[in-house]
């Protein structure tokens, strides 16, 4: 199920994933189904944080996308974030573990046509914690690609 905007604007296709990302070709494939399934004009949204994000918008760029970036600050909490939940960062300072998911959220709540997954490896969990159940929840569809890999500790 897939969260229509008002307009017609143009597809607006959400991707994240894990820093360890470094698959050009299942970027490729996923960004060609985009072009499959969904008439131009596409955007594609992302923090450019880094891996996953980074891989897509140069991808992106190479076919003729639009990418609109939404740069975030590590160090910010939201105003339900306990401090208590802080990490340290070596010589750059105390990180929000939460930043990163509150960003996503606030792209996906300005509109997606479909959200991108880029996973890499399995977790030793089983369980991945990269915001896609909260992007399902909030009916925007998510297409999940894993890269192989080993998971990472």
């Amino acid at each position: 199920m897939t969260r229509r905007r008002k307009d017609d604007t143009g597809r607006r296709i959400l991707v994240f994933g894990s820093p360890y990302w470094s698959s050009r070709k299942l970027t490729v494939d996923a960004l060609q189904r985009v072009m499959e399934v969904y008439r131009p004009t596409y955007t594609l949204v992302c923090d450019m944080t880094d891996g996953a994000a980074r891989y897509a918008a140069a991808v992106a760029r190479e076919l003729g996308w639009q990418v609109e970036v939404h740069e975030f600050d590590v160090t910010k909490c939201g105003p339900d974030c306990p401090t208590r939940n802080h990490r340290r960062k070596s010589q750059q300072g105390d990180w929000c573990p939460s930043a990163r998911l509150r960003n996503q959220e606030a792209m996906a709540d300005l509109g997606a046509d479909v959200c991108i997954a880029l996973g890499y490896g399995v977790p030793p969990s089983g369980v991945r914690r990269d915001g896609t159940k909260e992007i399902k929840a909030r009916g925007i569809g998510v297409w999940e690609y894993t890269q192989p890999g080993a998971a990472r500790r």
